[in-house]
């Protein structure tokens, strides 16, 4: 059996200076059991690569997203303190990405694994689109292919 870490920072200040931060995921939906970094009533900056170790995940739709970093007791982050080693992360058919914040606004310094992204707008909650493997848009595009090449054969 696998255990999952949670690491708590406490430190008024933590500073990414490239390194990785390397997290076991059994990479699904949003109740995935994961590895979380706490980062406790401090700032975090800099910048710090996230590796996900899938382990047993067989991908899922989310919603808000696999919570892997919580900053908690009033801890802020910076927008580019923490990225994605592979981004989108791609897992049967879904493609994860690193987001810093809920799609209400609310828990803004906390970073999900999320294969949902908002579009653009007053209000992204309300339109969240899938996002295709890059596997899936090469098999579109092969197939958009074949059909140009059958219609212009016809005349």
């Amino acid at each position: 059996m696998l255990y999952y870490m949670s690491i708590c920072i406490s430190d008024p200040l933590y500073v990414g200076s490239g390194g990785i931060l390397e997290m076991n995921t059994q990479v699904g939906g949003d109740s995935s059991p994961t590895d979380v970094l706490i980062i406790d009533g401090g700032t975090a900056t800099g910048t710090t690569t996230v590796r996900i170790i899938n382990v047993g995940g067989v991908g899922a739709t989310t919603v808000e997203g696999i919570l892997v970093v919580q900053a908690t007791n009033g801890a802020t982050t910076d927008a580019a303190a923490f990225a994605l080693e592979t981004s989108p992360l791609p897992v049967n058919g879904h493609g994860y990405f690193l987001v810093r914040g809920k799609l209400d606004g609310s828990a803004p310094d906390n970073w999900y694994l999320r294969n949902l992204q908002p579009r653009p707008g007053p209000d992204p909650s309300a339109t969240a689109i899938p996002v295709l493997s890059p596997a899936a848009l090469v098999l579109l595009a092969g197939m958009l292919a074949i059909l140009v090449f059958r219609r212009s054969r016809r005349g």
